[in-house]
């Protein structure tokens, strides 16, 4: 029997690595982009829906710890995960999200905002 440690997908919640671009505020008006923690602070009313930060080498930690879990083609995927990691040189902060799959709003923000570089996500 395999056993999976790490990511475990169901029919109730989605779950992503993502890293998450900071852009400044705009100097004149001092309006940002979205705050992903702002929104999932809010997203009370979806148990499921939650958020872990990250730095870049825990990220890369944890994904290399998922690797002994799993077979030839998944290490090799896992590879590509932890490449795509130490790839992105912008100043932001990573972070495992599990998403509620009611949660519509944090599910929709994640998948489009330009800002989020999805490192690994079960539906996309």
């Amino acid at each position: 029997m395999k056993i999976r440690n790490g990511f475990v997908s169901n029919s109730s919640s989605s779950s992503f690595i993502v890293h998450i671009k900071k852009e400044p505020k705009c100097p004149h008006c001092g309006r940002g982009d979205i705050d992903l923690t702002e929104v999932i602070s809010q997203s009370e009313d979806y148990g499921p829906t939650y958020m872990e930060t990250m730095t870049k080498e825990a990220t890369i930690k944890r994904i290399k710890e998922w690797v002994d879990d799993y077979d030839e083609e998944d290490k090799t995927r896992i590879k590509q995960y932890t490449n795509k990691v130490k790839a992105i040189k912008d100043k932001g902060q990573f972070a495992y999200i599990r998403v509620d799959n009611c949660d519509n709003v944090t599910s929709e923000l994640i998948k489009n905002s330009p800002n989020i570089t999805i490192i690994y996500g079960d539906n996309t």
